[in-house]
């Protein structure tokens, strides 16, 4: 996996009023923790952070976390807070990593191809799942992996077995789970045909209380 650098300044407090000032500033607080160390307050600047986070979407990142041009350990980016309207970055978990320690990732799974279930016969293709979950060294960490679809027929799948490794990580998520399938379309359910008999029916029953009893009222007494 290529190592990306990421350039950082320190922060010395957590406070609401310098997180705000901040973000502000252009820059998004962070936090860096793990192997052991105490956890490094940090400041990224937002744009720079945010094209990362779009050139890399659907890969993972092994970064190398630079404050003052010296390196503060590789990470990887555990989590990223959003603005719930704007979007704009919030917050960034960064978890440092040991190159000599495995740790468990989740890859994403990119799908290529037209499957010929697809374009042959209609189907529609549906991917189950588009991650899965894995053990490893840093460095061997996948950016993603990419399945094959070209040649998947109606109603055949693959699994995560059929997914082809990288290098030595172990796949954590079982083999026989499903990634994805060519599928037969839903048929759409035509409305039922009312016949004659049965409007009337329903006409009787529409017929309100009121209407009875005034019929009744209108009949002339025996007497």
């Amino acid at each position: 996996m290529q190592i990306v650098e990421l350039q950082a300044a320190p922060r010395t407090r957590a406070r609401k009023s310098e997180v705000k000032a901040s973000r502000r500033d252009g820059t998004v607080p962070a936090v860096m923790y793990g192997s052991g160390k105490p956890a490094t307050l940090l400041a990224i600047d937002e744009k720079m952070l945010r094209t990362m986070i779009q050139e890399s979407q659907g890969t993972t990142l092994l970064l190398d976390v630079l404050v003052d041009g010296q390196s503060q350990g590789k990470a990887v980016i555990r989590d990223v807070q959003r603005h719930p309207v704007s979007r704009s970055l919030l917050h960034c978990d960064l978890l440092e990593v040991n190159l000599d320690r495995e740790y468990t990732v989740t890859i994403p799974i990119h799908f290529e191809g037209d499957p010929i279930g697809v374009r042959t016969f209609g189907g529609i293709l549906q991917e189950t799942i588009r991650e899965i979950e894995i053990k490893c060294r840093p460095m061997d960490i996948p950016e993603s992996y990419t399945v094959d679809v070209t040649n998947l027929s109606l109603g055949e799948s693959l699994h995560v077995s059929d997914i082809e490794k990288a290098g030595d990580e172990e796949f954590l998520t079982p083999s026989d789970v499903q990634i994805v399938a060519v599928v037969q379309p839903m048929a759409e359910e035509e409305p039922e045909e009312v016949e004659e008999g049965e409007e009337a029916e329903v006409g009787e029953v529409g017929k309100e209380d009121g209407e009875e009893e005034a019929s009744d009222e209108e009949k002339p007494d025996d007497k």
